[in-house]
């Protein structure tokens, strides 16, 4: 990244942090042999973008079930009309939480089912069951989180509406050689024996490094209000922004405000005027904070492989070939859907 003036997180100095953490991320147990470092393909999903989410068709007890994927969100989950038609179990004795990218959803487990990620691959079998499909989600049944994709390296090639699912390779050296020029992303390492959150990446925005989460789960890019205020702007300027409505993870309507940047640099890309949203992040408790997520908007059109077993990120060079099949004014700035 080209850095236009001293980088800050929170009010405090943070390029040294980063540096210290980019430096040890490649540190640990983990040892480089052919085994833990094979590229082994394992399935291809097509992938269908409904309300700019990413759905895929995986099979639960031989019937067919339309999952967004999220790396955002831990457990599988499906709605109750979708338990219902999947003939999924409730085991009412045993309550399960969700900690997704930004809330904490409670429901009831549904153990021991029949499930398939593709043919032949086996996903885990238990659901958490809460909530009915959201407004303009009818037909979807549920999220993928990462209960499942954290047994893959992902190959998210959204610019070509597919995933392409690899053996998990715990290996310090796990860039993919697939035949396609990729380049490690600035990534922030969370130990093993931590909570999970993996996908982590550091980006620029405004001069300021930002904790960024490529979440395949949320379709709009959007920064964390406190993270804004302390670059610099002020509650005055976000007040005088543009406001959306979207819909929530519950599909009622919320206002968002949008903001223009000036310029997102997130190495092999830089976009100038990106158009964020702005909202205040809650407290997840023990999970790792992060100041932005990377949503849709910005991952349809930037083809990105993410091995969760080793928390790193990669990121396709150029985009621009990536992008072919997006309209010219589709692949510069990140734009609201």
């Amino acid at each position: 990244m080209t850095m236009a003036r001293g980088w800050r997180r929170g009010g405090v100095w943070f390029g040294l942090v980063a540096a210290l953490t980019l430096l040890l991320a490649g540190c640990g147990p983990a040892v480089d042999t052919p085994e833990a470092c094979a590229v082994v393909r394992k399935a291809e999903l097509p992938v269908r973008f409904v309300g700019n989410l990413p759905v895929v068709e995986v099979k639960v007890n031989g019937r067919r079930a339309s999952m967004v994927l999220d790396t955002g969100g831990f457990f599988n989950n499906v709605n109750k009309r979708a338990a219902q038609s999947l003939h999924l179990r409730d085991d009412w004795n045993e309550p399960g939480i969700d900690h997704s990218t930004l809330r904490i959803a409670t429901g009831q487990l549904a153990l021991d089912s029949d499930a398939e990620v593709a043919a032949e691959l086996p996903m885990p079998s238990d659901f958490l069951v809460f909530g009915e499909p959201a407004r303009g989600l009818e037909d979807i049944d549920g999220r993928l989180g990462r209960d499942v994709l954290q047994n893959f390296d992902l190959d998210l090639d959204f610019p070509h509406d597919r995933v392409v699912l690899y053996q998990a390779r715990h290996c310090p050296s796990s860039k993919p050689e697939i035949g396609v020029q990729f380049r490690e992303l600035p990534h922030l390492s969370i130990a093993p024996s931590g909570p999970l959150r993996p996908g982590l990446v550091v980006v620029g925005l405004d001069g300021f490094l930002q904790t960024a989460l490529i979440n395949t789960g949320t379709s709009i890019s959007t920064v964390d209000r406190n993270s804004a205020l302390q670059m610099g702007l002020t509650e005055a300027t976000l007040n005088r922004d543009e406001i959306i409505m979207g819909a929530s993870a519950s599909g009622s309507d919320v206002g968002l405000i949008v903001h223009r940047f000036h310029r997102l640099e997130l190495t092999p890309w830089v976009v100038d005027a990106p158009l964020l949203a702005v909202m205040p992040f809650p407290d997840l408790g023990r999970l790792p904070p992060f100041d932005m997520i990377l949503g849709n908007d910005f991952l349809r059109f930037h083809r990105i492989w993410l091995s969760l077993a080793s928390g790193k990120a990669y990121g396709a060079v150029p985009p621009s070939s990536e992008a072919s099949a997006a309209p010219p004014d589709a692949r510069s700035p990140i734009r609201l859907q």
